[in-house]
């Protein structure tokens, strides 16, 4: 079957993929992998915006890696994140993208806008567990995986700030060619 664009829902990091002409992304709000698949109204959503037959991405984990992970288990996080990725599986082709690198900000749990829990370097050392792990989970489970995350940190694991916007948690549309390159080589043969 032939898709002519491919539907990504997710946290606010969804956002992204709307710097994409390939794409069509709507942030259903600050929900987490780790309860995911709890939002049976946010299920009912997605399956009346995007009409079943399509490509669906889903965009969650950064909420998680920047604040839920640290000193958590990152497979129950999966494990709950995939069982709300296959609720959609009987009617969709699905690709999970993970999340980008976190923000260098070190904010704590006090703020109550994008709070985090340990350092940037930590924070980013998780996401890439977290990343690694997730894509082992979706080849498992035979769902496409496509990741921003190794061209958003430097080899000593800081984040490079020049890829996201003034509030320095999201990201701008500078990666965004290099990303949708990418996406169409995963997913060329459905496009």
């Amino acid at each position: 079957m032939k898709y002519n664009k491919l539907w990504v829902v997710g946290d606010s990091h969804a956002a992204f993929y709307s710097y994409m002409p390939l794409c069509e992304a709507w942030n259903i709000g600050p929900v987490t992998a780790f309860n995911f698949f709890t939002k049976v109204n946010v299920h009912k959503d997605i399956r009346h915006k995007c009409p079943e037959g399509n490509l669906l991405g889903f965009c969650f984990g950064e909420i998680d890696c920047r604040v839920h992970l640290k000193g958590r288990s990152i497979e129950a996080c999966l494990d709950n994140y995939l069982v709300g990725v296959n609720l959609f599986k009987d009617s969709y082709k699905l690709i999970v993208l993970g999340p980008p690198a976190t923000t260098w900000l070190s904010m704590g749990l006090d703020r109550t806008e994008f709070p985090t829990i340990g350092t940037e370097i930590e924070r980013n050392k998780l996401t890439e567990k977290f990343t690694r792990l997730l894509e082992e989970r979706c080849k498992e489970e035979g769902v496409l995986f496509n990741s921003p995350f190794k061209y958003l940190i430097n080899s000593d694991y800081p984040t490079k700030r020049e890829y996201y916007t003034h509030d320095e948690v999201h990201l701008n549309e500078k990666l965004a060619p290099k990303i949708e390159q990418l996406l169409k080589e995963k997913i060329g043969a459905l496009l």
